[in-house]
């Protein structure tokens, strides 16, 4: 499911001309994903990257890739690097980060914790964007996905958003 998303991101790149198939590579797609900050916009709820996105591919009814000059002419520079508009079969309760820390009692003192969906660290927490029905628990944890690892955070505490089965989320 994570690769479904991640195509359509690959599409946008290669449409905008940011990398050329050449040089493409799982490590590439990743690395390019971080770099820019595509506008999902779904329905009429958006964020900035899929990295921070919580939401099964399954629910997507139609979707339309933007290149970037066509994007920012929508949605301002918000879009600069282009946008994905998806229409939903049905409608969706989507949350932000404060949601879902106040559906799962986090404590205040956690609250500024670094944030991880399912151990994958999110690079801007306030772009998350999740379907409610696709969060199934938080916890407090010194787990994360350890590709990343840097020996300074080992012993250090996160907040982890657990997702149905671990589906896409858009973490790497």
């Amino acid at each position: 499911m994570k690769a479904s998303i991640y195509s359509l991101l690959l599409c946008l790149i290669i449409s905008s001309n940011t990398i050329t198939q050449n040089t493409l590579t799982t490590d590439t797609l990743s690395e390019t994903s971080l770099k820019h900050k595509v506008l999902i916009v779904i329905d009429t709820t958006t964020t900035l990257g899929v990295d921070e996105l919580i939401f099964n591919i399954s629910k997507i009814d139609t979707f339309v890739i933007l290149k970037p000059d066509s994007s920012v002419l929508l949605y301002g520079v918000k879009a600069k690097d282009g946008a994905i508009i998806i229409k939903a079969k049905g409608a969706i309760k989507f949350v932000r980060l404060n949601d879902i820390l106040n559906k799962f009692n986090i404590k205040k003192e956690d609250r500024s914790l670094q944030v991880c969906i399912n151990h994958s660290i999110v690079e801007d927490p306030s772009n998350i964007l999740a379907d409610d029905d696709e969060v199934v628990g938080v916890e407090i944890t010194t787990e994360i996905n350890w590709r990343y690892y840097d020996p300074g955070i080992r012993k250090e505490k996160f907040i982890n958003i657990i997702t149905r089965k671990g589906q896409f989320n858009g973490s790497k």
